[in-house]
């Protein structure tokens, strides 16, 4: 329901808006109230208008749909929290924070926590030559012996296993930061609406590349997002998912 309103209608209602983000009617008019999107009134009822809450969706963080794509994706091609930072330098997000106070760095606010714009921290990476980005392109997925959906079960059971004999780099499990251009098989199983088991089976089926740093497994982003497109759009048979799309 969610995504055919997205997709073939120009507004929404209050309600739908709301059950979308997973709100009540008094805070979803709430959202309405402090017009941080464009609305319209017909027949004495106030529509919203899908266009600007996308738009709207786009440049904030603190609201997530209930299924469906993450917020912020606007907001993060303009700027940087500062755990953006500390992965861009891979560096702890202590440190990020320590960098942006002291060397003043310009900020902007976003739904109570501090940004920086992407322009202000190029402006400060080229000023000086201590930090430098990190360099993921050598990034390879590593073989511990272990059957990644294994692994990937343990995760979404919150559990965690740590080899103190094993090597820890930046993206060890004491330390699980994810790297830039990819997301967690669970970010992917919201993104497509489907179980986590359907996730790891499409990747079975090699649909889409996968990396494995330690005991966690992560995946191109970009194309995810772009085979995800092409299967909505009929490009892949539906067949060999096994799996089915959450009702929303």
């Amino acid at each position: 329901m969610q995504k055919e309103i997205m997709e073939n209608r120009k507004y929404m209602t209050v309600a739908q808006m709301g059950e979308m983000l997973g709100l009540k009617k008094t805070d979803s008019y709430w959202l309405v109230h402090k017009k941080l999107f464009e609305t319209k009134k017909l027949a004495g009822k106030t529509l919203v208008i899908v266009s600007s809450f996308e738009k709207w969706y786009e440049n904030q963080i603190k609201y997530h749909k209930v299924c469906g794509t993450e917020p912020g994706l606007m907001l993060r091609k303009h700027s940087y929290s500062a755990r953006d930072i500390s992965i861009l330098l891979d560096v702890s997000e202590q440190t990020a924070y320590e960098l942006i106070n002291r060397n003043k760095l310009r900020t902007i606010l976003v739904d109570g926590l501090k940004r920086v714009p992407v322009e202000e921290f190029e402006r400060w990476l080229n000023s000086q030559t201590k930090y430098s980005l990190h360099d993921y392109s050598s990034w390879e997925p590593r073989s511990t012996g272990e059957d990644p959906a294994q692994a990937d079960d343990k995760e979404e059971q919150g559990g965690r296993e740590e080899n103190p004999d094993s090597q820890q780099d930046s993206y060890s499990l004491r330390n699980p930061r994810i790297p830039p251009g990819y997301i967690t098989p669970q970010q992917a199983s919201a993104l497509a609406g489907v179980s986590g088991q359907t996730i790891r089976h499409w990747a079975d089926m090699r649909h889409f590349s996968q990396r494995k740093v330690g005991n966690r497994i992560y995946i191109p982003e970009e194309e995810f997002r772009t085979w995800l497109k092409n299967r909505e759009e009929g490009g892949i048979a539906n067949g060999s998912d096994h799996g089915k799309k959450r009702q929303v």
